[in-house]
């Protein structure tokens, strides 16, 4: 399911593909690190770096952070398959291994007007997770010119933030 599968038709002369949105959004396919395959890491604190401080568990978990966080974790994926003029829905399921920790899931994506890139965000608020798991979904109408879409997962706090059951659908 974490690969990119392309199934192609052929219809009435015209090629058509199916291609998943995301890679590995279920966070089952995992490097020699536990971290997630097909997802990027960065941390605002580069003494972070190389610290176990994101894990993609056998379970389909993603968890980021740990005890004594101070600073934010970033896991994205750039250029995710979004189509122009559709729309999308990403839901998930979070909630927190402690107390105090902010978990954002959100779209940045170029939009292309009167010939100049205008950079936008779309879902950029903050979630104050609780102990138990909590769903959060939030849509998207992709424009024909938007360029560049990226998923990105944001976390901060003191404590471990738990991600699980990342899906995108067309609406």
């Amino acid at each position: 399911m974490g690969r990119i599968l392309a199934v192609l038709f052929f219809c009435g002369g015209t090629l058509l593909a199916a291609v998943p949105t995301l890679t590995n959004g279920d966070f089952f396919q995992r490097n020699d690190r536990n971290e997630p395959t097909g997802w990027q890491i960065r941390y605002t604190d580069p003494a972070m770096k190389g610290s176990g401080l994101v894990v993609a568990s056998g379970s389909g978990v993603l968890t980021l952070g740990g005890t004594g966080l101070r600073g934010e974790v970033l896991v994205f994926q750039p250029n995710i398959r979004l189509e122009g003029g559709k729309k999308y829905r990403f839901s998930f399921e979070a909630r927190t291994a402690g107390e105090d920790a902010n978990l954002s899931v959100y779209i940045q994506y170029q939009n292309l007007k009167e010939g100049k890139a205008e950079p936008i965000t779309v879902n950029g608020d903050w979630k104050k997770l609780s102990a138990g798991w909590q769903t959060f979904s939030f849509e998207l109408n992709y424009p024909v010119t938007g360029r560049s879409p990226w998923l990105v997962i944001n976390s901060s706090g003191r404590n471990s933030a738990e991600l699980k059951n990342l899906t995108v659908t067309e609406e």
